[in-house]
Parts: C-alpha cells; structure tokens; sequence
C-alpha cells in the first residue's frame, strides 16, 4: 500500500518505522591535525592578549577589551570542563588549554 507525502510516494512500511537514533561521534584528529589546530589555538590566545593590552589603555576601547579577556576567561573554562569530563583518559590532552594560556590569563 503506497500514501502520498509531500509530493511522492513512501511505502506503508517505510513511514511506520521508528526514527533511527543518532549515533555521537567523537572527533579524532592525526598528529598534523592536531599540531595544527594547538598552533591557531595559541595564535588566538596569543591575538585575543595582545588586542587586550592594547584596548585596556584607551578608554573609548573598553568594551573590546572586556571581550577580549571574557573570550580568554572562557577559553579556561572550556579546558577545565573538558578535562574534568576525560579525567578517565590517561594522557588526555585538550585542545581548550594552549601552552600561552595560563599567561594570558
């Protein structure tokens, strides 16, 4: 038995299955990946400290630089959340926690 839908025809059976439940998938990245991404991470530390430090000095630029130091601030919460979350994982290492960070901070 075929029912219309929208335009075109679904088996019976088809429409009566149940949704199938997505599967999660973890992001794994090779060693070029991941060297990659740890030197934007500290390049977006190292971009965010310095737009800091020059903003803090001007007042008209305070606004930028309370962003600038939320961003940092919350760049060390997203490390701790995700080690925290993988503290079962010998040698974990996440990429939130760039080598510049806790400096910036």
């Amino acid at each position: 038995k075929l029912r219309k839908a929208s335009g075109r025809q679904v088996p019976e059976a088809e429409r009566a299955q149940p949704p199938v439940e997505k599967v999660r998938q973890t992001l794994t990245l090779d060693l070029v990946q991941r060297g990659r991404l740890q030197q934007q991470m500290q390049q977006h530390v190292q971009l965010l400290t310095q737009i800091h430090l020059l903003a803090s000095s001007n007042p008209n630029l305070s606004s930028e630089a309370s962003t600038t130091r939320i961003f940092l601030k919350e760049l060390g919460t997203f490390a701790q959340s995700s080690i925290a979350l993988h503290q079962s994982i010998p040698g974990f290492q996440t990429s939130f926690q760039p080598c510049n960070l806790l400096g910036a901070v």
